[in-house]
């Protein structure tokens, strides 16, 4: 089963559909623009992107080709220049990495060596930050040094 993508003006994912292989083949084989123009056909609607269910982070997941970086989902973007699907951006501050699409913050994950904290994105002050069980963020991540350092 093909999957497309229907995306607005400003190419946000609006909607995914499921199409029948064989409403997608030219020639026998199976063909984007012949799935858009049965999809245009069917829905009146002609702003749509072939998407693969196996690709995630650009990596297939059976070991094929990937395609288009990610599939698509819905309130995520296709990216033009670059061919391919974004899911929705995490937060402001995070950029596109196009080699393994995804958006990646502008300080690197630490490793959590804590098994009672957990590592999360503090975008107000633009770092990595470990709550405890209950939720409390109790030390930030200095990339300068390295180390986990005490929120005061």
């Amino acid at each position: 089963m093909a999957h497309f993508a229907k995306l607005d003006e400003n190419n946000i994912v609006i909607n995914i559909e499921h199409v029948n292989n064989e409403d997608c083949l030219l020639n026998g084989v199976e063909d984007e623009a012949t799935g858009i123009a049965h999809q245009t056909a069917i829905t009146g609607y002609s702003k749509w992107k072939q998407t693969s269910y196996n690709t995630i982070n650009n990596t297939h997941i059976l070991g094929g080709t990937p395609f288009r970086g990610n599939h698509a989902s819905i309130g995520g973007t296709y990216d033009e220049a670059n061919d391919m699907f974004f899911p929705e951006k995490t937060f402001p501050s995070w950029t596109k990495d196009v080699t393994n699409a995804k958006w990646i913050a502008p300080v690197a994950e630490p490793t959590n060596d804590d098994a009672d904290k957990s590592v999360n994105w503090d975008e107000t002050n633009v770092r990595w930050i470990r709550n405890d069980i209950q939720g409390v963020a109790v030390d930030y991540w200095n990339p300068d040094n390295s180390t986990w350092n005490p929120i005061t």
